[in-house]
């Protein structure tokens, strides 16, 4: 569903890339909720009719046809972004959807004239034609580089996560830290404003013992709170070579990563921390 909501919210965004993912969970919903609009006209009986004759089957009535004029804009310009994802021109599509619309009139006058019936067949081939190869790349995986359409939709993530913490997985990453881990969270600083004696504490801490996983793991969090994000990912350095399997230190290492710019190396380490979860979630069944 957040697909479907994030399409809405780029209505006219002709720039830009999606996913494969983003345009067929979108286009998923838009198929449900085209078939409850359908459903709607039959129950309220508001479909249109021509003769006693139902015109069509997804224009069947007002709520229908309403619906689908609604979606037709954010329908076409996240068809465009899916095609700039996979680095063509996205007016390809463009073009399509204006050849489906012109196609029933020419179909309606066809018989008159000889050239309107031979535009009607280019006109058909071309559709199935261009059908098929739109489809193709609809369903084809994005090109995992930025391209010059604009960023990965990976990248793209990472630095919206970036601008809006607040809101996003960045922004939940405390949550995600065990309650005993919490020692340098932004909240206790603000409190206490003691970041650097908790560093000095941590320092003392690692001195005596330079293999406490937990320490550099807190002092990195800490640092990280401060806007040190380089040092903080040192840090939790320092505590995957003790423990290689601390999938917190490696989603906090993505997560400075990520407010470096450095987007490739964040999406790395994110997904070493999936794969960890995962393994251990394995284990405990």
């Amino acid at each position: 569903m957040k697909y479907y909501l994030s399409a809405l919210k780029k209505y006219a965004v002709f720039q830009g890339r999606a996913s494969r993912r983003e345009f067929w969970m979108f286009y998923l919903f838009n198929v449900i909720f085209m078939l409850l609009a359908v459903v709607l006209d039959f129950m309220l009986g508001t479909t249109i009719q021509s003769n006693g004759v139902i015109l069509s089957l997804f224009s069947t009535g007002y709520f229908s046809t309403g619906y689908y004029l609604a979606l037709l804009i954010p329908t076409v310009s996240i068809g465009v972004r899916r095609l700039h994802d996979v680095g063509k021109n996205g007016w390809i599509i463009v073009i399509l959807y204006i050849l489906v619309f012109l196609y029933p009139i020419l179909r309606a006058l066809t018989g008159r004239w000889i050239v309107l019936d031979i535009i009607a067949f280019i006109f058909n081939i071309y559709i199935i034609i261009a059908g098929i190869y739109i489809f193709v790349l609809l369903v084809s995986p994005g090109e995992t580089k930025d391209n010059k359409f604009g960023l990965s939709p990976i990248k793209a993530q990472l630095v919206n996560d970036v601008s809006r913490p607040e809101e996003t997985k960045i922004g939940e990453t405390q949550r995600l830290i065990p309650e005993d881990k919490k020692i340098g969270n932004v909240e206790q600083l603000k409190k206490q404003e003691n970041a650097e004696e908790l560093i000095k504490a941590y320092d003392k801490v690692l001195s005596l013992n330079p293999n406490d996983a937990h320490a550099w793991f807190n002092k990195g969090l800490t640092l990280g709170n401060l806007g040190s994000f380089q040092e903080a990912i040192e840090c939790y350095d320092e505590a995957i070579r003790i423990n290689p399997n601390n999938a917190d230190a490696w989603n906090n290492k993505g997560v400075a990563f990520a407010n470096i710019g450095k987007f490739n190396e964040a999406q790395e380490c994110f997904d070493k921390a999936k794969e960890i979860n995962q393994k251990n979630n394995e284990y405990s069944h």
